[in-house]
This record gives C-alpha cells, sequence and structure tokens, in this order.
C-alpha cells in the first residue's frame, strides 16, 4: 500500500533485449551522403588520423573531399598516405 492508500503489486515480464541508441549518431552512412562529414566514411575513424588531416587541409565534408579530388589530387596525396587516395576514388566511382 503506498501513501495515497493504493495497492501496488510487483510486475513480472518475460526476459526482453534493450536497444541501445547511444552510438547512432556516431554510425557510418553507406552509402555517403555528400553533406555527411568526412569521418562517416569507411576506414577514417572520427579524430583519427586521418580526419585530423584532412581537417587540418579544410576538407570536413564528403562533398569538399570529393572536390579536393577533381580538381587537385596530388593534393590529397600529400595529406595522408596512398590508402585514403584509394578509399576516395572508391567513392568516386560510387557516386559518379
Amino acid at each position: 500500500v503506498n501513501d495515497s492508500g493504493e495497492r501496488v503489486l510487483e510486475g513480472i515480464t518475460e526476459p526482453f533485449r534493450v536497444k541501445e541508441r547511444r552510438v547512432e549518431g556516431f554510425e557510418k552512412h553507406y552509402p555517403p551522403k555528400l553533406g555527411d562529414e568526412v569521418w562517416r566514411l569507411e576506414k577514417i575513424g572520427r579524430k583519427g588520423a586521418y580526419h585530423q588531416a584532412l581537417s587540418d587541409s579544410g576538407i570536413d565534408t564528403v562533398q569538399k573531399l570529393l572536390q579536393s579530388y577533381v580538381k587537385n589530387e596530388e593534393k590529397l596525396l600529400k595529406v595522408k598516405a596512398l590508402c585514403l587516395y584509394l578509399l576516395i576514388k572508391k567513392y568516386c566511382m560510387m557516386l559518379s
């Protein structure tokens, strides 16, 4: 019996799963949208080395990354290793 005089009974249920939703804002998007931040691409971690190198070069969205690829491939090669270059090439082919 609670303070208002109502009788409170214990509830019993079958076991159930609770969906974890805290990480949904940090998931990768596939296929990527032009307005997505570059860390949403696979192989680029948020606040990782590639993300930092691209941010330092003023490349913060997928659109800017693709524009940079089309305008000046050499600049991207200097930003960070061949692995990133090949990843960008893959996305360019996918989006075209």
